[in-house]
């Protein structure tokens, strides 16, 4: 049973205690905040600044200069900044994802934007990485190279529906 409900408002909906929160799908996920007030008018006037913040802080949107996470290196950055304070992980975990994160980013392929990395940039490092090291140490930090690569493609596959979405609304209020 849901404690909450519509408030027949878009993005904004009521607690069971009375308090208002916005409601929104933000980064492939449907996300929720408090707008700290039990008038539907105030909530009203915080929602547009909560959802801004709420993007700003899930999607690292670049509506207020905030840089795009373009590259592999960026993208392994973001996903070792999100380990660092995933709740349940032990700290030696932690440590040691950062540290196979920034191994990762100093190789010479990690400057390539997600985009246009293709299977024959990574080919010819894992082969000769896995004639030199143990089969450990590279599924380890294959398994950091793909959770960086799958969290770009949720973000983008999130940004791109979201942006549908908009393009949607967009043409039905039109009509």
């Amino acid at each position: 049973m849901s404690s909450f409900s519509s408030s027949g408002v878009p993005y904004i909906v009521r607690r069971h205690c009375g308090t208002y929160y916005w409601q929104a799908f933000i980064a492939g996920s449907s996300r929720r905040g408090s707008l700290k007030t039990k008038s539907l008018a105030v909530a009203k006037q915080r929602v547009g600044l909560a959802l801004q913040k709420a993007r700003k802080r899930w999607r690292k949107d670049d509506e207020e200069g905030a840089g795009e996470l373009v590259t592999v290196k960026d993208w392994l950055k973001e996903w070792a900044r999100r380990q660092g304070v995933r709740v349940g992980l032990k700290e030696a975990t932690k440590d040691h994802d950062a540290k196979l994160a920034r191994l990762l980013m100093e190789e010479e392929w990690a400057g390539i934007q997600v985009r246009r990395l293709r299977e024959s940039h990574l080919r010819g490092w894992w082969r000769d990485f896995s004639a030199r090291c143990e089969a450990d140490t590279v599924n380890a930090r294959l398994r950091v190279l793909r959770a960086a690569l799958k969290l770009a493609e949720v973000w983008s596959n999130g940004r791109e529906s979201s942006g549908e979405a908009r393009a949607k609304e967009a043409d039905s209020s039109g009509d």
